[in-house]
């Protein structure tokens, strides 16, 4: 019971920030400290009704194990704030029940196989898909700037020469395909060699999407807190954000806007990425219907 209610809790909560951070790119703290609070609440009640330390134990680790994967993607540059926060509230409320043996073939099953790992497997790749989709529509509704954008990237100096290198790779895939006997050698050096320049090509159009169509000069009232900032903002000489922060603080929102007021600052670029929470809530319904790849494997 405790189970159905918590995978319902999640799903809810995942539709609502899914459909704020559709709409205003954010995630509100309350939405995922709610989560938090309401599953190691939940266990920890449980817990006592029936005595088994082990239920909250598994909601703890679930959300350490969200921390964890929430931290590294956020001050990597990967996730927003809202994204990692909503992580560690699945953890608690889902929570991890890995074994605890001796035998380590026994726990990595165990580790694939839990709840939870199956959610952030699925959530990786649904989120992989969703955002080449997401790509993709930019790409097609801004097409001549990015075709224009995207020529201008591979005419650099520097690229040309790698765009020879990957020309030659895909030559030498193609005629693998006559010269190799072995039929294994084959198709994995062929696969290799004709897959490195399209996925060059492919990173290159992306980047040129996101510079058509994610970094945007905006006014400095349109800028909300964790806006990631492309451009250093700087006036008198005193730098109020930039690139190398993890987006804008709060402290650097309240000067910026004292600034704009005061005239000194007009416009600021700011870097706006894909609302990833939606392949959050992808993710738990695939991990509810479908077995975790990662057991194919196994």
């Amino acid at each position: 019971m405790l189970e159905a209610v918590l995978i319902v809790v999640a799903l809810v909560l995942c539709a609502f920030a899914s459909v704020t951070d559709l709409k205003t790119r954010e995630v509100p703290d309350w939405l995922n400290y709610g989560g938090i609070i309401f599953g190691l609440g939940s266990h920890a009640i449980v817990s006592l009704l029936q005595w088994n330390v082990w239920l909250i134990v598994d909601s703890i680790a679930g959300l350490l194990l969200g921390v964890a994967l929430g931290c590294l993607m956020y001050y990597t540059g990967q996730w927003g704030g809202g994204d990692s926060k909503l992580v560690m509230a699945l953890g608690a409320l889902i929570g991890f029940s890995p074994a605890v043996t001796g035998d380590l073939r026994q726990v990595f099953e165990s580790v694939v196989g839990d709840r939870f790992f199956s959610v952030l497997v699925w959530s990786m790749i649904a989120g992989t898909v969703y955002s080449l989709v997401w790509t993709a529509v930019l790409a097609v509704k801004h097409r001549k700037q990015v075709v224009q954008e995207l020529a201008e990237m591979v005419s650099a100096p520097g690229v040309r020469l790698l765009r020879k290198v990957l020309l030659a790779s895909l030559v030498v895939g193609v005629l693998v395909q006559f010269v190799a006997s072995d039929v294994l050698v084959r198709l994995m050096l062929g696969l290799l060699l004709i897959m490195v320049p399209l996925l060059m090509y492919l990173f290159w159009g992306i980047r040129a999407v996101e510079r058509c169509c994610m970094i945007k000069w905006v006014r400095p009232a349109e800028v909300t807190e964790g806006d990631w900032i492309a451009q250093d903002i700087i006036v008198a000489k005193k730098r109020i954000s930039g690139p190398k922060d993890l987006g804008i603080t709060l402290e650097q929102l309240d000067l910026l806007q004292k600034l704009a007021r005061q005239g000194k600052v007009k416009k600021v670029l700011v870097k706006y990425g894909i609302p990833f929470v939606p392949s959050f809530l992808m993710g738990l319904i695939l991990a509810l219907l479908v077995q975790n790849p990662m057991m194919w494997v196994l």
